[in-house]
């Protein structure tokens, strides 16, 4: 069909007869396989086309540095660990090419985490690529009935490099069976001389937790998180036998339960060299009246331990206390009794400015002479700060914040102040 007879019938609205009905059929088909053609024809072109830019791409040319190219893996990686093992996604990498295998090699980071670790096999061949940098390891526990004797997975631990840092998170043991076993579980030669910084975070009873410690004497940082079960075990029971001298520790750090007694491994620890000490608590307070006497009793004691006998602590600087609901009678003791604080935070401590006024009376010992930094925050209502400003001369920075966030202004005397 013609161009003058197709706009013919364009412009003319007279019904088609059966013969150019077939014809205008005819002119489609014709069409529509002319289109497919050239379709087919346009999809070789861009695969040639895509095929030949392939060829300029950064990564096929490996013009990509290799420490940017390691930073991408390192990323993907990252993204996607919550989905799929990290050991596999780091060998997937390797498989692309040659290439990306080297770049992968050449990137200890890559290789600083193992999961699930079923053979020595794999934790050989990670401490080779691991290059000496950190090396994290994660096993799951699946049969807790099995706990603590899992030879197989111990064994792997003693072919550990030597290591200066250590987190562990330990599950709970079986109490029933393990209460009088004086000794933890856990294999002696991951725990040596060698470690410096040391983290534990389990629900273990207290004589394990320094069955633990007793062997790292050249700790210098030591992290102690209990878990809310540890309360349930008799600890008057497992007394340990002697304190444990850690010459070296310069920072403690406690998160524990607050219905638990857990800081009175204080009085089991001579630490001398201490200068940070921070406790933290964690679960519901109960009104001031309740928990002021006997339990905040014990947690005096136990601090007040650190000053005592022949290696006492004797220049802590920074002390940090949390969610803590203590009478103002034994705060005062305990910060009366460490008198080199040059900072102190009290962090959602529930007392009342008594504390402050009680260096007032002849036969108290001085309160912070030496304090630099005075941080409050969740500050009570009990607690006025202008009290504890003027109690506390030597302070160059304070910091308040109240429940309801209201700046305080201290300039009136004459010092600067970070409200």
């Amino acid at each position: 069909m013609d161009q003058p007879r197709l706009t013919h019938l364009l412009n003319n609205r007279t019904a088609l007869d059966p013969l150019e009905i077939k014809s205008i059929r005819h002119e489609v088909h014709v069409r529509s396989q002319a289109i497919e053609r050239l379709q087919l024809e346009l999809q070789k072109l861009e695969s040639e086309r895509a095929a030949w830019q392939s060829l300029l791409s950064p990564l096929r040319r490996n013009s990509i540095p290799p420490e940017i190219l390691g930073e991408i893996f390192n990323f993907v990686l990252l993204a996607t660990e919550n989905t799929k093992p990290w050991r596999s996604q780091v060998n997937l990498l390797c498989r692309v090419c040659k290439a990306w295998r080297d770049v992968a090699l050449a990137m200890p980071s890559l290789w600083a985490q193992l999961d699930e670790i079923v053979v020595r096999k794999q934790l050989d061949v990670a401490k080779v690529r691991n290059a000496g940098k950190t090396l994290s390891i994660e096993g799951q526990h699946r049969y807790p009935d099995l706990w603590p004797s899992s030879p197989d997975a111990w064994r792997l631990l003693d072919h550990l490099p030597p290591v200066t840092s250590l987190t562990l998170g330990l599950p709970e043991p079986d109490i029933e069976e393990d209460d009088d076993n004086p000794e933890s579980p856990l294999p002696r030669s991951i725990l040596t001389a060698n470690l410096t910084k040391l983290c534990i975070k389990s629900m273990w009873t207290m004589v394990w937790i320094l069955d633990i410690v007793k062997t790292c004497i050249n700790l210098e940082s030591l992290v102690l998180e209990y878990g809310p079960g540890i309360h349930h075990v008799d600890e008057e029971v497992q007394i340990p036998s002697s304190k444990i001298l850690l010459p070296k520790l310069h920072s403690l750090k406690l998160r524990v339960d607050l219905y638990s007694q857990t800081t009175r491994i204080l009085r089991y620890l001579v630490i001398p060299s201490l200068e940070a000490l921070e406790i933290s608590y964690y679960g519901d307070q109960e009104p001031l009246d309740e928990l002021s006497l006997p339990k905040m009793k014990e947690l005096c004691g136990d601090l007040l331990s650190l000053v005592s006998g022949s290696n006492a602590v004797t220049d802590l600087r920074y002390l940090h206390l949390e969610n803590l609901p203590i009478a103002s009678v034994s705060l005062y003791r305990i910060l009366s009794a460490f008198p080199s604080l040059r900072h102190l935070t009290l962090d959602n401590v529930d007392s009342d400015s008594a504390l402050f006024r009680y260096r007032d009376i002849r036969d108290e010992p001085p309160l912070l002479l030496e304090l630099e930094v005075l941080e409050m925050f969740s500050v009570p209502p009990a607690i006025d700060p202008d009290e504890a400003e003027i109690a506390a001369e030597s302070v160059i920075e304070e910091t308040f914040h109240d429940h309801s966030a209201r700046s305080l202004s201290k300039q009136e005397y004459g010092r600067e102040s970070i409200i």
